[in-house]
Parts: structure tokens; sequence; C-alpha cells
């Protein structure tokens, strides 16, 4: 959930002085920055499906490179 709220924050910085065009743009940014936030849990989660790809592929190659050794090994004995 997002509780930033970028009217409230154009209308603080007005407030103080900024110009509406600067206070428009700068809470239009915060906003923006804020909403590509990502929980822990949520980073936890992305990093443990990429690990377990990882996973999966260095597996692929050892068995693949394992299949190989045994091929060559019958071909040249």
């Amino acid at each position: 959930m997002n509780a930033f709220n970028p009217i409230t924050t154009m209308q603080k910085l007005e407030a103080v002085g900024m110009d509406r065009r600067q206070a428009e743009t700068l809470a239009d940014e915060l906003h923006h920055a804020t909403t590509e936030l990502v929980t822990k849990d949520e980073l936890t989660k992305a990093l443990d499906a990429q690990a377990n790809t990882l996973t999966l592929r260095i597996g692929g190659m050892v068995a693949a490179m394992l299949a190989l050794a045994v091929t060559l090994s019958k071909i040249f004995s």
C-alpha cells in the first residue's frame, strides 16, 4: 500500500513558497519513486525464484557434461 499522497505534498510545497509547476513536478517524481519500492518479502521471493532457476540451469549443465564425458569415454575406450 502506498501512503504517499502527491496532492498533499504539492499543496505543502506551495504553502512554503514553491512555484506551483515546481511543486507539481517534484510531487509527481516523488510519487513515481515511491511506487517502485518493494517489500522485503517480495524481494526475498524474487531472489529465491532466481536462485531456483539458476540451480536448475547449473544442474542441467552438470548432467549434460556428465553425459558427454560418459559418451566420450565409451567412444575412446
